[in-house]
């Protein structure tokens, strides 16, 4: 299919309002997804069952521990393109109000674009975190119009955001279609389920966000645009003997 192409080219920055007036999600309709297994990146990696469990809310999106903990990020996934190209996708974190970049500063220079098909290191936050601080990851993602690249769509888990589904131990396995014949949301997560649920360490969340559509009763709507995984721990020191270890499976 063709995406719908607004008649004139938005000046730089007004991306935002034209997603308003539903131009750029007539194009999420019919394209910004792409056939993703060459960027699909799940874990194989079954060592964190070796971490003690840790006392954490989960409030929507929002990971406070109750306890000082320490903690890593994997991005297990991304897909989506606009006309056959990668469209830039970006991550950051925030503690309570401070800024971490686990992939370089979010920006459009500096190579930190998390869909370019590659496998992104694992984060591990080098400091213990002082207990009731609240985790949340923001996610963004660009289309060029012209000569300009415009934000697209933003996605955080700090906020109630329909556009972000989090996935805890003993949730069911996401069932969402990919679009257009694409890689389904719980192919990102395959490692994760058993019996048709998510088969996660008690400490871990996974998050599945969808930066190519508001309007999520459609189709294009496949939640695997971005999909990053978050594991608390009781220390830095454990998550680095656990990381280690050999893999073994979960108990």
């Amino acid at each position: 299919m063709t995406c719908f192409t607004p008649p004139s080219l938005p000046r730089p920055g007004s991306l935002r309002r034209v997603l308003t007036f539903g131009l750029a999600t007539a194009c999420a309709a019919v394209g910004l997804s792409a056939p993703a297994e060459a960027q699909v990146h799940v874990s194989n990696n079954r060592y964190v069952d070796r971490l003690a469990e840790v006392d954490f809310n989960l409030h929507h999106g929002e990971l406070t521990g109750t306890q000082p903990y320490a903690f890593f990020v994997e991005v297990l996934g991304t897909a989506i393109t606009y006309k056959k190209t990668r469209l830039p996708v970006f991550a950051d974190l925030n503690l309570a109000g401070g800024k971490i970049y686990p992939w370089k500063h979010a920006s459009l220079y500096n190579g930190s674009n998390l869909n370019d098909g590659g496998k992104k290191p694992l984060y591990v936050h080098p400091e213990l975190v002082a207990a009731n601080t609240p985790l949340t990851v923001k996610a963004v993602s660009y289309i060029k119009q012209g000569r300009y690249w415009n934000l697209l769509m933003t996605a955080n888990t700090a906020h109630r955001s329909p556009q972000v589904i989090v996935l805890k131990n003993g949730d069911p396995a996401p069932q969402i279609g990919g679009f257009d014949g694409q890689a389904d949301a719980s192919s990102y997560v395959s490692d994760y389920i058993e019996n048709g649920r998510m088969k996660l360490h008690v400490n871990q969340a996974i998050y599945l966000f969808e930066l190519g559509t508001d309007k999520l009763n459609s189709s294009s709507a496949d939640f695997q645009d971005l999909v990053v995984m978050v594991t608390l721990a009781e220390s830095v020191e454990a998550i680095e003997e656990a990381i280690k270890g050999e893999p073994v499976d979960f108990d």
